[in-house]
């Protein structure tokens, strides 16, 4: 989430020289940071994100992607961390074994991927990593009234 105070906004009166009303501007100007948790269905494997929900979703046709019904959100790793011990998280890999898929152990709910950062054509350029969050699981976020991209993972990779 980004506040950003326009100078039509600020007060000309005695109020704005306040010195609280000065800190509360300072404070809206700067980008505020927002925080993405949530969790598998059972809540064993839980996350955070520190970053923003992305304007529109990812949905990949993929072999796998399309079995497993994900509506991604792709975040630097950095700014991706599992909140949750490392017993509550199972790995699944696969064909070129590039790209980990994280699940819960206990409910089996696909929670997010560890990827090469593919572009739309297929590439990558062999070091850059993403990590795709499954946004299903986002808490008190409704993922299907999101716009959604398709990948044609079927045919890419």
């Amino acid at each position: 989430m980004k506040l950003k105070i326009k100078p039509s906004h600020l007060s000309t009166d005695s109020d704005a020289t306040d010195c609280r009303t000065i800190m509360v501007l300072k404070l809206m100007q700067e980008e505020v940071n927002m925080t993405i948790t949530g969790s598998c269905h059972c809540g064993k494997s839980a996350f955070r994100i520190d970053g923003e929900i992305p304007e529109e979703l990812t949905r990949c046709t993929c072999s796998f992607c399309s079995k497993r019904g994900a509506l991604w959100a792709y975040y630097p790793p950095n700014q991706f961390h599992l909140t949750s011990s490392a017993t509550a998280d199972a790995t699944y890999l696969w064909n070129t074994k590039l790209v980990a898929h994280h699940f819960c152990p206990g409910c089996g709910c696909g929670t997010f991927s560890d990827s090469p950062a593919f572009g739309l054509d297929g590439s990558w350029d062999k070091h850059t990593r993403r990590i795709g969050v499954n946004a299903r699981l986002f808490d008190g976020f409704d993922a299907a009234g999101m716009p959604v991209m398709m990948i044609d993972g079927k045919n890419l990779w």
